[in-house]
């Protein structure tokens, strides 16, 4: 069996291994870097790297929409480091058998490394490792070594808060979720993990 955290980019349902990630993060405050397609966040006391692949990939140099479901995926490097993406909004984890991730075809960008075909959906497979190829994973470590003084002067991108009504559900969704992937890694028992993703189907129905 394989497991993806889903989310919506470049609008289609997109996804990562979950393997990958460490934690799902509303966007609060990024601040921006001299690198247009770098933004840094603080996290858990350490300032990292945030990718806008929708920037990256378009020809207009668009940027992600900031809306109140604007999530930062935050992955880690085979080095241990970790950064960020953002994503326009986390769906779910999707656990699927090996035999149902099909290859990338040959039409697909080259960071699509696999496709997942559902009767009511189809899921982009993501390697998110191409994105930081080359510059933009040369300039990571001056991100990880920012100064307090710097990371106050920079310019600001804000997140949007849900509304009021929908604010402890919203927040109720990310816990579970983010629970979701530390349970799995931590290997805990079918049944209480099963548990919590019925409980995180029915969450996002509220």
């Amino acid at each position: 069996m394989k497991q993806f955290v889903v989310f919506k980019l470049f609008n289609q349902n997109c996804g990562v291994p979950l393997d990958e990630v460490t934690e799902v993060c509303r966007l609060r405050e990024l601040v921006k870097s001299t690198i247009s397609e770098i933004t840094i966040v603080k996290w858990r006391d350490k300032k990292i790297p945030v990718l806008d692949l929708y920037s990256m990939t378009s020809k207009n140099f668009r940027q992600t929409a900031v809306t109140p479901d604007t999530r930062i995926v935050i992955l880690k490097k085979e080095s241990g480091k970790e950064f960020g993406i953002l994503v326009d909004e986390v769906l779910a984890i999707e656990t699927v058998e090996e035999a149902d991730v099909l290859s990338a075809t040959i039409r697909d960008a080259r960071y699509i490394v696999g496709r997942i075909e559902r009767e009511a959906y189809h899921i982009k497979v993501l390697d998110v490792n191409v994105f930081i190829q080359g510059d933009i994973g040369e300039v990571f470590p001056l991100v990880y070594e920012t100064s307090e003084k710097d990371y106050e002067k920079g310019e600001r991108i804000y997140g949007m808060a849900p509304h009021s009504s929908e604010e402890v559900a919203d927040e109720m969704k990310l816990k579970a979720i983010n629970w979701l992937i530390g349970a799995t890694k931590k290997q805990l028992e079918e049944k209480f993990i099963k548990e919590m993703e019925d409980i995180y189907q029915l969450m996002i129905r509220l």
